[in-house]
């Protein structure tokens, strides 16, 4: 186990620990094997604690994918910081079905910038985090999904339900380009005091002014005014009285 600890660079900052319950198949393997973990190195034995790093640059992915222009989706860069997000977010998950609780800075290291009183439940999941910029007050409900390859900006005292899907990505219009992996991202901006109901869809693009309500089952592809009540697909927008 040590000899695996000495391995790991130390100028690397964030680190995280993650336990392998091992299948049987695995159980079957020498004491001594090469495990290939989201493109890092280790070596292993039967029931020890396997360790990821940050091996990508933020500044370098924030170049490509926050431009608001295509680029190709399969940057090593991107597969890397995609794959590190998709294991802290599992293992949260993982461990809240499994014991009630999980460790909140799972998902909190991953963000990138975040504000008092924030609360989020089960099922978080998010392309990147880094991208992902919360207020004061902000609860977010079960099965969050985000993809924040641009910026995704929540204000102060915003209030998410179930199963809410925001999502800054957008295909290539171009066959070809789709078919060789290049997409675009564009940013998303929540305002404050805005509450979104439950089974609501967020798209690329869009900025939901301050004092809104998005009822739920909505699809949001364009901008919200402030102090609106939004609802339906395609959606209907009456002022808040």
């Amino acid at each position: 186990m040590d000899g695996c600890r000495n391995t790991l660079d130390e100028s690397y900052r964030h680190v995280v620990k993650y336990t392998v319950a091992f299948n049987e198949d695995m159980d079957k393997l020498n004491t001594k094997e090469r495990l290939i973990f989201f493109g890092t190195t280790f070596f292993y034995s039967r029931n020890f604690e396997v360790y990821t790093m940050k091996n990508f640059d933020i500044g370098k992915i924030k170049k490509i994918t926050n431009q608001g222009k295509l680029y190709y989706d399969f940057d090593e860069d991107i597969d890397n910081a995609r794959n590190y997000a998709f294991t802290n977010c599992r293992k949260y998950n993982s461990d809240y079905q499994m014991k009630g609780e999980a460790d909140r800075n799972l998902i909190l290291d991953l963000l990138g910038s975040y504000g008092e009183n924030f609360v989020f439940k089960a099922g978080f999941i998010c392309e990147f985090g880094f991208n992902f910029h919360v207020g004061n007050h902000v609860s977010i409900g079960n099965n969050f999904k985000l993809i924040d390859c641009n910026e995704v900006s929540i204000g102060d005292n915003v209030q998410i339900g179930n199963n809410v899907g925001i999502f800054t990505s957008k295909h290539a219009e171009n066959p070809q380009y789709r078919a060789d992996h290049w997409v675009k991202d564009l940013p998303i901006t929540i305002g404050n005091n805005v509450v979104i109901e439950d089974d609501v869809v967020i798209g690329g693009g869009v900025t939901i002014g301050d004092n809104v309500v998005v009822g739920r089952n909505s699809v949001i592809i364009k901008d919200v005014p402030s102090n609106s009540f939004i609802t339906g697909n395609p959606p209907y927008i009456k002022p808040l009285k």
